[in-house]
């Protein structure tokens, strides 16, 4: 139990660090006006014909390469800091051991990406507040978009696939996204941990932009590629059901996560066994 709580305390610590860090307001003005842009034609469609929404956007957003890459290069700014070795942190990991240090930052990426995904889907809500209808139905705007053209004759450059309407309730559908996003995030949270542990800040940046830019690849090319790019795996149009398609099942994604999170996350751990621990300057 004490281990546990240190665990905890030591994630909650990087947490505390939000409050006073600069980089993460611009972050969240950056979703903030990112999210406003695109989902601001249909608050503008909602006071033009006086239907509600439902707040259910999220699954479609994340349908879109573009909308995935600017989402995601947030978790990439979010993690750009990893190891997280600032200030105090040699003296607690000092006091608490390398072990319960270490886990401490791997329950912050998890607690971190989860909340990251949450914030956005609240964010996708209030943008749209005025005009919201709350149902655990998709709603018959939501509806229409995704079995007619209205949405792209409107303006509104959201993809409502089908696919997403006919095969998820709306709550499943955002509860779906939350937890794939939040997982996918926090694997990239390991890889750029890994890296910058290794090599340099610089580097670890580098290879997480390119995972996420690797997504929009597998939009230009061979559409076997989603099954090697983890950021394409929160697009709940491009998972295959029931082995009817060339796209990764959703057993393949869950422990292709698993097993690269856990990988990264052994592979971290030797690596900060056998090196020494240097302050690094904030990001």
């Amino acid at each position: 139990m004490g281990k546990a709580f240190a665990c905890f305390s030591i994630a909650l610590h990087n947490f505390k660090k939000w409050a006073v860090n600069p980089r993460l307001y611009i972050l969240l003005l950056m979703e903030v006006l990112y999210l406003h842009s695109r989902l601001s034609p249909v608050g503008e469609l909602c006071a033009r014909t006086g239907y509600k929404v439902t707040p259910y956007l999220l699954p479609f957003l994340l349908d879109e390469g573009s909308a995935v890459m600017m989402l995601f290069l947030g978790v990439v700014l979010l993690f750009c800091d990893a190891p997280f070795i600032e200030d105090e942190q040699p003296y607690i990991m000092l006091r608490s051991g390398r072990r319960i240090w270490f886990i401490g930052q791997m329950l912050y990426i998890v607690m971190a990406s989860v909340l990251y995904f949450i914030v956005l889907y609240f964010i996708s809500v209030l943008v749209l507040l005025p005009h919201i209808e709350w149902s655990a139905e998709w709603g018959k705007l939501l509806s229409t978009f995704s079995q007619t053209s209205a949405a792209g004759q409107n303006g509104i450059s959201i993809p409502f696939a089908r696919v997403i309407t006919a095969r998820f309730d709306p709550i499943p559908a955002v509860l779906r996204c939350v937890v794939n996003g939040s997982l996918v995030a926090t694997v990239l949270g390991m890889l750029m941990f890994f890296v910058n542990l290794n090599i340099s800040r610089t580097a670890g940046g580098i290879c997480g932009t390119a995972l996420v830019l690797w997504n929009m690849v597998t939009y230009k090319t061979a559409y076997w590629f989603v099954n090697v790019s983890p950021v394409s795996w929160v697009n709940l149009s491009r998972v295959d059901y029931d082995g009817s398609s060339i796209y990764p099942s959703l057993t393949y994604i869950l422990l292709a996560l698993l097993a690269l999170f856990a990988a990264l996350s052994a592979a971290s751990w030797v690596t900060l066994r056998r090196r020494n621990i240097d302050v690094l300057k904030s990001v």
